[in-house]
This record gives C-alpha cells, sequence and structure tokens, in this order.
C-alpha cells in the first residue's frame, strides 16, 4: 500500500477513484510524508517522481515531501524544477528530511528570484540545516512577505 496521496481538483464530483487521484475543483495535492517510517526507497522515489511532475504543472500545487528520504541530491532536482518558475506551488513541505545548508541556500535562493510566486509554504524543519544557515535562509526570503517558512531546528540540529 503506498504512502503517497494525489488529489486532482477539476471542478468536478469529489469522487476518489481506485489510484488515490481525487477530483476537487482546480488543485492538485500530493502528500507522501506524515508517516513514522521513511516510506523504502522504490516508494520514495515513485513520490518524488510525482512531486517534480507537480511542480511545474498548470494546476495549482501543494506538495508535501515530509520524511521522505529527500537528501542533496533530491533537494538540488528540486531547486532545478523552481528555476523552471513553477508557477502554481503554493505549499512545499521538505520536512523531516536531510537537506543541508548547501541545498536549503540554494532553495532560498531561487526563492528569493521570484520563482515559484503563488509559494505561501515552506516547511524545512528537522533537516540538516545549521543555525548560521538558517538566518542567511531568512535573509535571502525576507523579501518575499507572503511565504510562511518553518525552520525548526531542535530535532536535527539541537538533538532534541
Amino acid at each position: 500500500m503506498g504512502r503517497s496521496k494525489k488529489k486532482k481538483k477539476n471542478g468536478g464530483s469529489g469522487e476518489s477513484s481506485s489510484n488515490e487521484e481525487t477530483a476537487v475543483e482546480g488543485l492538485l495535492t500530493l502528500v507522501a510524508g506524515g508517516g513514522a517510517e521513511e516510506p523504502s526507497k522504490e516508494e520514495a522515489g515513485h513520490i518524488f517522481g510525482e512531486a517534480l511532475n507537480m511542480i511545474n504543472g498548470k494546476e495549482e500545487a501543494m506538495v508535501d515531501l515530509k520524511n521522505t528520504r529527500i537528501g542533496d541530491k533530491r533537494a538540488k532536482s528540486i531547486v532545478k524544477a523552481l528555476e523552471q518558475g513553477a508557477p502554481n506551488l503554493t505549499f512545499l513541505d521538505l520536512s523531516h528530511n536531510t537537506i543541508s545548508d548547501v541545498q536549503a541556500e540554494s532553495l532560498a535562493a531561487v526563492l528569493a528570484d521570484g520563482k515559484a510566486p503563488k509559494l505561501s509554504v515552506l516547511n524545512l524543519s528537522a533537516n540538516s540545516i545549521s543555525v548560521e544557515c538558517r538566518e542567511r535562509v531568512m535573509t535571502k526570503l525576507k523579501g518575499r512577505k507572503d511565504l510562511v517558512l518553518e525552520l525548526n531546528l531542535a530535532e536535527k540540529v539541537l538533538g532534541n
């Protein structure tokens, strides 16, 4: 049984289909994370592929990749996808993964350049991001007034 759940809104009925896509009005949602344990490598790869497709999709998208084995290699792919514009991405949860300072700053830089203009929430909590990097990320993104940035470091940096 897969952990990913994809909802597709198309002004329709709200009925669920067998492949966990739900029709409901103009919004794609990928909810992959949140479980107590990480998905298998195969499942994480599948979830990640779906997420990359959604980031630059034509429909408004919310992508939850919490606790889905996202390290720097996959974070770099997310940065590349965001560089394409991501005009309809509204929510991106990358918490509880292993993203380091380098890719956290790369994410901040691409967003500071105006990519993903509809993004209202970016969650980078519980990654491998230092306190110093946290400050640099917040500084880079201070011009994005409509963006809520979550950077709770306690779980991984402070070891709580």
